[in-house]
């Protein structure tokens, strides 16, 4: 059961026209050449990539309205901006772009958890992009999401079982891309702001000013291995511009971004004891709403459902709390014996 979506240039469709136009730039065109193309240029290579899309998904642009065709032309100035940034990332970094849209279930098996009681759990996927970097005889590999909308990681959502998507497929990966990418490390999940930053300032403000407080807005956002090697060939040279995470004297500066080895490892094995608790109580039949609410989550605000679910305002709820890192890693660190969010 799903909404009914109309043909329309909404938010949703939104987001799925952005990630068709990163794919096809840095699959077909690469970041090396979107770095060299002159802003005109790359928005006349954008344009011909949205015509593609809006003749695939809504049959051309003819019999549109104004505003449809006004709106695919907001499109492209923003992916300009996105896809620059995006580029220069990629052009400063030691990873390079190996797979884009990759399908856990098919080119690469799904994540297989077995369950207690007799049977296993499947879940797969499809990520965004997918990067390697080979360095001292090590290869590293790290997943990347396109994010339209705000997204800021916290190490102990992980406990209430939200925000796992990105970690769900490193795992998959973890398990089964050896034969698609031979013996690496993780390192880490990152999600890329897709949308134009918005920026307020004075009119006097200097455009050096200005471009600092875009580029902020559009750093990258995640978790990484605590390894200055792996992140300052993430970052190295641009003083946090791409990811919030800063060398300073050798070590990370934020630490709830950065995880050891032993750390992600129990990260991981939190989430896959989380999805097997999961799928036993809807095998047992337990699907209560009972809802995930917090200072900085609501599960009730956005959701389609509200009319069929049953819930109301005065029934029981989780509550989210606040943790600090050492506290959240603890929790994870419980994999086998559930926990918040089980």
């Amino acid at each position: 059961m799903r909404e009914r979506r109309a043909a329309e240039l909404n938010a949703l469709e939104y987001g799925s026209l952005m990630h068709f136009l990163l794919q096809r730039l840095f699959q077909n065109i690469g970041a090396e050449a979107v770095c060299a193309m002159k802003p005109e240029e790359l928005r006349r290579r954008i344009v011909g990539f949205l015509d593609e899309y809006v003749a695939m998904m809504f049959g051309g642009l003819e019999n549109r309205t104004p505003r449809f065709t006004y709106l695919v032309g907001r499109i492209a100035d923003a992916a300009r901006v996105v896809a620059g940034h995006i580029a220069r990332e990629l052009c400063q970094s030691g990873f390079r772009p190996v797979d884009f849209e990759l399908e856990i279930g098919g080119a690469v098996g799904p994540l297989r958890i077995a369950l207690p009681g007799g049977g296993e759990v499947s879940v797969d996927g499809k990520i965004d992009r997918v990067d390697l970097m080979d360095r001292g005889g090590k290869r590293y590999l790290r997943i990347v999401d396109y994010k339209t909308g705000r997204k800021e990681f916290r190490l102990s959502d992980i406990l209430y079982g939200i925000n796992m998507q990105m970690l769900i497929y490193l795992a998959a990966l973890c398990e089964n891309g050896g034969g698609r990418y031979g013996d690496f490390r993780p390192a880490g999940v990152l999600y890329a702001p897709a949308n134009r930053p918005s920026v307020s300032a004075g009119r006097d403000a200097p455009p050096e000013a200005l471009r600092v407080k875009a580029e902020r807005q559009l750093r990258m956002d995640g978790l990484v291995l605590d390894d200055p090697q792996v992140i300052a060939a993430m970052d190295r040279e641009a003083k946090g511009r791409y990811i919030p995470v800063a060398l300073k004297g050798g070590l990370p500066s934020r630490r709830d971004h950065v995880v050891s080895p032993a750390e992600l490892k129990a990260v991981l094995g939190y989430l896959k004891t989380l999805i097997a608790d999961m799928a036993r109580e809807l095998r047992n039949g337990e699907i209560g709403a009972v809802p995930l609410n917090g200072d900085k989550h609501s599960a009730c605000e956005w959701c389609p459902y509200s009319s069929v679910c049953g819930h109301e305002r005065d029934d029981p709820e989780r509550r989210m709390q606040s943790w600090d890192r050492q506290a959240a890693m603890e929790e994870l660190k419980k994999a086998g014996k559930g926990g918040p969010g089980a």
